[in-house]
């Protein structure tokens, strides 16, 4: 299971416009029928061909600060959280 590029999405699109049967885009462009299925839909539904943000709360710390946090745990490990400083710009 992956991410399907975008330029698969629209020659999925293309093939679907010039009338070949789902089956045979999937052959011709190597993804699974749900997969050709999922981008037609998408296609269907005007939400196009490129990756949406995804839903969710957004992340708290940037990923510096993930990293930093990793770094600093790595060095100390019996030291706890709260007694980190975390230097977020």
């Amino acid at each position: 299971m992956g991410v399907i590029p975008t330029y698969k999405r629209q020659h999925i699109i293309d093939f679907s416009m010039e009338g070949l049967s789902q089956r045979a885009i999937g052959r011709k462009v190597d993804v699974s029928l749900h997969g050709v299925q999922g981008v037609l839909k998408r296609a269907k539904n005007d939400l196009g061909t490129s990756n949406l943000p995804k839903n969710g709360r957004p992340r708290k710390l940037s990923d510096r600060a993930v990293s930093q946090l990793v770094i600093s745990s790595k060095r100390d490990p019996k030291k706890m959280l709260p007694n980190y400083e975390l230097n977020v710009n």
